[in-house]
């Protein structure tokens, strides 16, 4: 893997002296890097809620004298919620597969191989939809002109 990468062997100092390694290597980069970044979602999003609170009208209808933003329905209900919970469940589900058992190098045996890349496909299609309803969200909260505009960029968060 050394010299796929233009890398001398002793600028890798031995930390990938087989594919095995790298691998390991990456998944666990990929691991931490996608728990982090969905904390960090999720804080923003709380964050956004909580600004919300003072910003926003939550009574539904709204008072007629009210000057306040409405806050949209689905935040209301806990509709927006959606897309960060499908998020989360599908990294959980993702980080919990063997990433060996996705190459073709599985102890002789082709259906774990297969069901291992149909279980990461199907994690993928979750956040691929959460990811689209989170702008589905945005783009309908942007248009909407009485609605609070923080809620949209907290779901895409």
């Amino acid at each position: 893997p050394t010299a796929r990468f233009g890398l001398s062997k002793q600028c890798t100092m031995g930390l990938l002296d087989d594919d095995d390694d790298y691998t390991s290597a990456v998944a666990t980069a990929g691991s931490f890097l996608g728990g982090t970044f969905t904390a960090l979602g999720w804080w923003l999003f709380v964050g956004f809620l909580l600004q919300a609170g003072a910003e926003a009208e939550w009574a539904s209808p709204p008072p007629v004298n009210s000057t306040l933003p409405l806050a949209p329905a689905g935040l209301r209900s806990g509709a927006y919620w959606a897309p960060g919970i499908l998020q989360t469940a599908a990294l959980v589900m993702l980080n919990a597969l063997n990433w060996e058992a996705v190459s073709e190098d599985t102890l002789g045996d082709a259906s774990v191989a297969l069901r291992a890349r149909l279980w990461v496909t199907v994690c993928f299609v979750v956040m691929f939809t959460a990811l689209g309803g989170a702008i589905w969200i945005l783009v309908e909260n942007a248009a909407d002109e009485r609605a609070w505009k923080g809620a949209g960029p907290a779901v895409v968060a």
